[in-house]
């Protein structure tokens, strides 16, 4: 197990499901600039706390994830428990691997 942030469990999932941005937007009527600041821990680029509860909860809705557990961790300042996967970004495929070969993770909570 290792710890991540919210915005690495969202980026992660979403390649890992072979989703782009532009889905996601479509999806959960977020702007694209607002979907890149989750991914990328940057909350304050958000219009305020209740927003960034919103759209942490639909992204997460999205992916198939356990909202809670993110909105826990953005309550706390907190990262999040992951197990380790190895992530092909490029192909959007995963393979369990052995500890001294990981490149990334993925969540542990679908």
């Amino acid at each position: 197990m290792r710890k991540v942030t919210i915005g690495e469990v969202l980026r992660r999932e979403r390649i890992h499901q072979g989703k782009k941005l532009s889905q996601i937007q479509k999806a959960v009527d977020i702007q694209v600039e607002y979907l890149e600041a989750l991914e990328n821990n940057d909350f304050d680029h958000l219009p305020s706390p209740f927003y960034a509860r919103s759209f942490i909860k639909k992204y997460a809705w999205e992916l198939g994830l356990d909202e809670k557990i993110l909105l826990a961790a953005y309550e706390n300042g907190s990262m999040v428990a992951y197990d380790e996967i190895e992530v092909d970004e490029e192909h959007g495929r995963t393979t369990r691997i052995e500890r001294r070969k990981i490149k990334s993770y993925l969540p542990i909570f679908y």
